[in-house]
């Protein structure tokens, strides 16, 4: 059973998502509430920010073993919302425990560990690339 994401309550704390496998095209969003990680609902698009891509390597060995998928790779940011305004170029990435333990760029293979942004519209998880390394500032 999906659970419809309460926006106003959820945006702006820090966020789970990850493809819900049930449910093709949606994404199931988990926070954190006391000390636990629980779903606090499901959403076909998503906007987030200061993103972190995790994989479980345990978990991902296992389905590799199994052949059976179960939830070992997600993203880590901050909620935004739904709505897709004033956002940089955007970048196709996905990710394959078959093929490597990592996300990736679809058009370049690229590695990817973090990113500013994560969009997920239209069944298809975008991000957009650092355009700056970050500098330490003293003042």
């Amino acid at each position: 059973m999906l659970r419809e994401i309460d926006w106003n309550v959820s945006k702006g704390l820090l966020t789970q998502c990850y493809r819900n496998l049930n449910q093709k095209g949606v994404m199931s969003i988990r926070q954190q509430v006391n000390k636990s990680w629980l779903v606090v609902g499901h959403s076909q698009d998503l906007v987030m920010r200061n993103v972190n891509f995790q994989v479980s390597l345990a978990s991902r060995d296992r389905v590799i073993r199994s052949g059976h998928k179960n939830v070992h790779a997600w993203a880590v940011g901050t909620l935004i919302g739904a709505e897709i305004s004033n956002l940089p170029p955007l970048f196709e990435i996905y990710y394959s425990p078959f093929e490597q333990s990592w996300f990736t760029l679809r058009e370049s293979g690229e590695r990817l560990d973090r990113a500013d942004y994560l969009v997920v519209v239209d069944r298809r998880v975008y991000c957009s690339l650092e355009t700056q390394p970050a500098q330490l500032t003293l003042f």
